[in-house]
């Protein structure tokens, strides 16, 4: 009985002064001899490439890291409203619609024009000075029928907004899920680094943004935070996200709960 196995050839060259590259060929070997099927040049210098789980570099950082930020924080996705151009709205559109401030809780949905580290007080005025989308339609049934609320649901289904996929599988198509506002979030794309976010204010966040809340009152914010914006905790993030083409990079929340961090990871 015959058995197929691969065969590896490696092949280490002589001590140089700089780093080097990775050479990685596949090759096909025929009757006669052996031919080259695909060669690649891996940059060494860069971040480790998924496909290469058992290197020196993860069993040395398995050593330094044994636990997980999923072990310290739960990870989800935000509000998923079906439409946020309709559910989010600005403070002229707010007004503009005469809709009732009881009905409108804090929220946001991108982090894109803001050049800030914490959403505050400071940072939640500044959305409202930009005519940012800063607040969420959070509507009872007993609401529908009140002035401004009304005439904006039927503005709603003008649009067609209570056709979509999620407002036409809700029992009310205008009543958007509840989630707990999350003291930390997390911008899961980028072509640089990830920006973690201190959520102050306590704003709810749709699902274009991650949310981290603690699974224990152990957990110190200010020691995770700071981690999660070093350059240790920035690289140990993109050691695990998806590569895209232009230098994208994206994170899942499993992804994100598989990162390593060190022990000391949430403690003052």
């Amino acid at each position: 009985q015959r058995s197929q196995v691969d065969a590896v050839v490696l092949y280490v060259g002589p001590e140089e002064s700089t780093l080097q590259s990775f050479a990685f060929t596949e090759a096909a070997l025929t009757r006669s001899d052996v031919q080259e099927k695909r060669s690649q040049d891996i940059d060494r210098a860069l971040i480790q490439p998924s496909t290469f789980p058992r290197t020196l570099t993860l069993l040395n950082r398995k050593r330094k890291y044994s636990k997980k930020l999923g072990d310290a924080f739960a990870i989800g996705r935000g509000i998923a409203t079906g439409r946020n151009a309709y559910f989010l709205l600005s403070d002229g559109e707010a007004e503009n619609h005469q809709i009732p401030s009881r009905v409108l809780v804090p929220a946001i949905a991108s982090v894109k024009y803001l050049d800030i580290d914490t959403i505050d007080d400071e940072a939640f005025d500044l959305m409202g000075k930009r005519e940012m989308k800063r607040w969420l339609l959070m509507l009872e049934t007993s609401d529908k029928d009140t002035p401004g609320i009304r005439e904006y649901l039927e503005y709603g289904e003008q649009l067609g907004v209570d056709r979509g996929f999620l407002a036409s599988h809700r029992r009310s198509w205008y009543r958007v899920e509840d989630l707990e506002p999350a003291p930390l979030l997390l911008l899961p794309m980028t072509s640089g680094d990830f920006r973690v976010i201190r959520n102050s204010k306590g704003v709810r966040h749709t699902n274009n943004l991650y949310g981290l809340r603690p699974l224990n009152n152990d957990v110190n914010l200010d020691s995770a935070f700071d981690w999660l914006h070093s350059p240790p905790g920035q690289q140990e993030m993109k050691q695990v996200a998806h590569h895209y083409g232009g230098g994208m990079l994206k994170l899942e929340p499993r992804t994100v709960a598989s990162v390593q961090v060190p022990q000391s990871f949430g403690r003052a």
